[in-house]
């Protein structure tokens, strides 16, 4: 992965490439949203010139609340389209830093296409953002500021990737940032010299150069942080519409190349194929063969003698050797007779 002085260089050279059309596809959303802002807060402004010209009016009767009401509710949805033309944003100038042409209004050409898709994730998105602040509340906001960073790469996901479903998005985004979330964090606050120079320059500096040009580096470290979690395995190209392994690498002169992940054989090797060192034996040496053992020669087998086992080796010396005595013989004992057992007496006879 690039460093973060190579990308925010690499960055410049891009947005240096079609300054006028990404200084457009940014600002003019913003005027939008700001001129709608304005629009949606006419009530909200009818309301309080009636309360300064007649306070009491305000005070005494509810005429103005229906106006802060409507101010209220109209709010919500100028939000949500906000949030969809932030992910045409992040469309345009992930295609700014592949060196790719955009349009002034690259982000309004997008909105048609997968609308509730990218609604859905951005509104997913910050739910988990609010009860994640909900739970800062009680710890200085510290778990609220990680997972920002590790939901950051969300909408620049449901722009790359058409296909990747509005849940899912969070999900890759927060496998992508694993480990990362240090090198984000640094990223934001290298810019904080160029944001106070834009706020002493009304926002003038910003509009023409700071604003495009930190947008742009968002996008390159996007880039650098998903080509490297598909090279590692952390994300299966299939989980980003099947995109092959190793991504399309933008090319400025000047700009360092990519090096390209390891190549992995499509089938595995076979565990009996052994790796080969230089002067080493061959796998699987057979063992060496030994003499056969020279056979005994026959040995004189006593008649008398006790059978051997199948397969005993012969005794280890060649001398032969003395019959063995016969077994003494065991003298027989001769029990006595016992005398005859009397006869029993007969029954007598049945009585006539």
């Amino acid at each position: 992965m690039r460093s973060r002085q190579e990308i925010k260089e690499f960055a410049k050279q891009a947005f240096g490439a079609q300054r006028s059309s990404s200084i457009l596809a940014l600002v003019l959303p913003g005027l939008i949203i700001f001129g709608l802002s304005l629009l949606i807060s006419v009530p909200t402004m009818i309301a309080s010139i009636r309360m300064m010209s007649n306070p009491w009016y305000y005070t005494s009767s509810s005429a103005a609340m229906p106006l802060m009401t409507m101010t209220s509710w109209l709010s919500i949805p100028l939000a949500l389209f906000g949030f969809v033309l932030t992910v045409g944003i992040c469309s345009a100038f992930v295609k700014v830093f592949y060196g790719q042409p955009i349009s002034a209004g690259e982000a309004f050409t997008s909105l048609k296409v997968n609308f509730g898709r990218k609604l859905g994730g951005m509104c997913w998105e910050y739910l988990w953002l609010y009860l994640w602040t909900l739970v800062g509340m009680f710890s200085f906001f510290i778990p609220t500021i990680i997972k920002a960073l590790s939901y950051s790469m969300t909408p620049f996901i449901l722009a790359s990737n058409p296909n990747v479903s509005a849940t899912n998005a969070l999900k890759l985004s927060m496998r992508m940032t694993k480990g990362h979330k240090g090198k984000i964090f640094v990223l934001y606050l290298s810019f904080i010299g160029w944001w106070i120079l834009s706020g002493l320059t009304i926002h003038i500096l910003g509009i023409f150069y700071v604003f495009p040009y930190t947008v742009t580096t968002y996008a390159g470290f996007f880039v650098e942080l998903r080509n490297l979690a598909v090279a590692n395995g952390t994300i299966h190209p299939s989980e980003l519409d099947g995109a092959p392994m190793y991504y399309a690498q933008p090319q400025y002169p000047g700009a360092s190349p990519y090096v390209p992940g390891p190549q992995y054989p499509s089938t595995p090797p076979s565990y009996a194929q052994q790796p080969q060192y230089p002067n080493a034996p061959p796998p699987y040496a057979p063992q060496p063969q030994y003499p056969p053992q020279p056979q005994y020669p026959p040995q004189p087998q006593d008649p008398n003698a006790p059978p051997q086992y199948m397969g005993a080796p012969p005794p280890p010396s060649t001398y032969p050797q003395p019959p063995m005595p016969p077994p003494p013989e065991v003298p027989q004992v001769q029990m006595p007779e016992q005398p005859p057992l009397p006869e029993p007496p007969a029954p007598p006879e049945p009585p006539q």
